[in-house]
Formats: C-alpha cells, sequence, structure tokens
C-alpha cells in the first residue's frame, strides 16, 4: 500500500512530495489528481519527490503512458525543475524511464541520493535539515491516499 503526502511552499516555490510503500500506477494517479487540484498549486514550482522508500510496482510501458497523458494535461505545463530521491538501483530504472519521457512539457528532470546536492540543483534556500524535518512531519500525517 502506498502512503503519499505533498506539502506546497510558495516561500521556496517549491512543492515537495513523500511517498513509502508499494508505488503502483493507479494509487500514484489519485495521488496526483489530489496534488494538481489543490488551490496552492503552481505549474512553475519545483519539485522534490522523495522516492526512498518505495518500492515500484510499475511496468515501463506504464510509465509510459502516464508520461504521455501529462503531456495532455495543461496544470503540469510550466517551467520547473524535477528532483526525485532515490536510495536503491531498483528505484532508479522506473525514475530513469520516466525522466526519458518528459520532452515537450517544459520540464528538466534529474535522479539524487541526497537531499543538499537535489536543493542545489534546485537553487532553493531551503536547507537539506528543513527539507528532513519537513519529510519527517508528512510521514508522521494520514495518508492522503
Amino acid at each position: 500500500m502506498l502512503k503519499s503526502h505533498y506539502k506546497v511552499l510558495p516561500t521556496y516555490h517549491l512543492i515537495i512530495e513523500h511517498h513509502t510503500g508499494v508505488l503502483d500506477m493507479e494509487s500514484y494517479k489519485k495521488f496526483k489528481a489530489l496534488l494538481l487540484n489543490d488551490a496552492s498549486y503552481s505549474t512553475n514550482y519545483n519539485y522534490i519527490i522523495n522516492f526512498k522508500n518505495v518500492e515500484f510496482k510499475i511496468k515501463p510501458e506504464e510509465i509510459k503512458e502516464y508520461a504521455s497523458s501529462l503531456k495532455q494535461n495543461p496544470k503540469v505545463f510550466g517551467n520547473k525543475n524535477l528532483a526525485i530521491i532515490t536510495k536503491t538501483p531498483d528505484q532508479t530504472v522506473p525514475v530513469t524511464i520516466y525522466k526519458m519521457k518528459q520532452q515537450g512539457i517544459n520540464q528538466s528532470v534529474e535522479v539524487f541520493s541526497t537531499y543538499e546536492v537535489a536543493l542545489q540543483w534546485l537553487n532553493s534556500s531551503l536547507t537539506a535539515k528543513e527539507l528532513d524535518s519537513l519529510f519527517l512531519k508528512l510521514k508522521n500525517q494520514p495518508s492522503l491516499i
């Protein structure tokens, strides 16, 4: 079961996502629909997506279909960067497939293993310690899906 959370940080022009558990495409789509319909969501905010505690149960063709569907959704268009945090090679493979399918929606996707490097790439003034604290708070809340 996937446990997912997000927080929109307007001060930093940043959205953070925290996920734990088994990530399947349907659960992730439900989560993204909630986020995209949040009144504080902005198409131009950067992202940090924490997949460190996720087991992916997604087929490559599902990732490709999802990436294609994003190109049809104007809510995702905008100049932004996505920093995706992973811990294991098994997590990096689906994220890399997703990264390769992002042409055409004005976003750059990079994969990182540390918060520090991800925040630096995003040119964010948020510190790794602050980000870690935010992820801990999100992790302890009830799941959104």
